[in-house]
């Protein structure tokens, strides 16, 4: 049951307050203390900013001297089993002004957060980071409907607070961070920047980056045995279709 005290003088939206997201935060909140500590995202922050769309690469302009052709990413290139998805023909590439990607530019470990997006059956909220293969290649920028945050690396591996907003999103529970207009789902960011991490501290209570950083490891090799096996399959599967239609075809 929602006491009063938990919806007076907020926004009610019921999906923050039905049972499976009261259990699911529940779930987070009841940590061992010993372990860890619950701390919010904000906490970890040092720069957020909204991206950029820019202008369309093929507009003639005045000063051409004050742009940059970037390849902009925008939600479509949000895997949702891995990371970012770069490697195909429909990136798109705008003209961005320099002295904006100045303030919004993007470095390894940087997180990218879809503020604006979603689908009948997926919430907004998807995660990616930057990494040294992704930033090497081309010039970056992001767009309006993402939002980028850096954090304190002293404070928290990049990493694990990837794959800790993975999950919170795999879980469905940035579905109760989000708001609907237009058919357009929007990330409630204060919300959104508002919940609380899971962090593992030390026997003497300080947080644990060595730990962090194992748990993020084990994880980041995990997917990549899982996306390995993945293209192994896929393989198998076209030279079995490959053998199907000789044997059929009679070749």
């Amino acid at each position: 049951m929602t006491n009063l005290s938990e919806v007076t003088g907020k926004r009610i939206d019921p999906k923050g307050y039905d049972i499976k997201t009261k259990l699911l935060k529940s779930s987070i909140d009841n940590i061992d203390l010993k372990k860890f500590i619950l701390l919010p995202l904000k906490s970890f922050i040092i720069q957020s900013i909204a991206g950029n769309w820019g202008i369309d690469e093929k507009e003639e302009i005045e000063d051409n001297e004050e742009y940059q052709k970037c390849l902009v990413i925008r939600a479509t290139e949000f895997d949702n089993q891995y990371n970012l998805n770069l490697d195909n023909s429909r990136v798109k590439y705008r003209l961005i002004k320099k002295s904006i990607l100045s303030k919004i530019d993007l470095k390894e470990n940087d997180l990218l957060i879809e503020k604006s997006g979603g689908s009948p059956d997926q919430p907004v909220g998807r995660i990616a980071i930057i990494t040294q293969n992704i930033i090497k290649d081309n010039i970056l920028c992001y767009s309006n409907f993402i939002h980028k945050i850096r954090v304190d690396n002293k404070k928290i591996n990049p990493k694990y607070l990837f794959c800790f907003l993975k999950m919170m999103h795999n879980i469905r529970l940035t579905e109760a961070m989000q708001s609907q207009t237009n058919g357009i789902k929007n990330l409630i960011m204060s919300t959104y920047l508002n919940q609380n991490i899971v962090i593992p501290i030390s026997e003497n209570g300080i947080i644990d980056i060595q730990k962090q950083t194992e748990i993020a490891n084990r994880i980041t090799a995990i997917r990549e045995e899982a996306k390995k096996l993945q293209l192994e399959a896929i393989n198998t599967l076209e030279t079995a279709k490959r053998n199907i239609e000789q044997m059929i075809l009679g070749n």
